[in-house]
């Protein structure tokens, strides 16, 4: 911990993504690790829609390609 600039607020430190972040308020540090979490459950999320769209679209080109060849 550490006194702020003016002298009147401490600052709390914690640990946001293996990094050690200090707010003035302990707002400021529920804010950054409620943005920590939905930041990884956006990026799982987006990972897991992008590849069902691509694993579908290539499954259909590689049918429509296989049924023009086989049939």
């Amino acid at each position: 911990m550490r006194a702020a600039r003016g002298g009147a607020l401490p600052w709390n430190c914690f640990k946001v993504s293996h990094k050690h972040v200090c707010c003035a308020a302990l707002s400021c540090e529920l804010l950054l690790r409620l943005i920590e979490t939905n930041l990884y459950n956006l990026i799982t999320l987006y990972l897991s829609i992008y590849l069902s769209i691509y694993l579908s679209i290539y499954l259909s080109i590689y049918l429509s390609i296989y049924l023009s060849i086989y049939i």
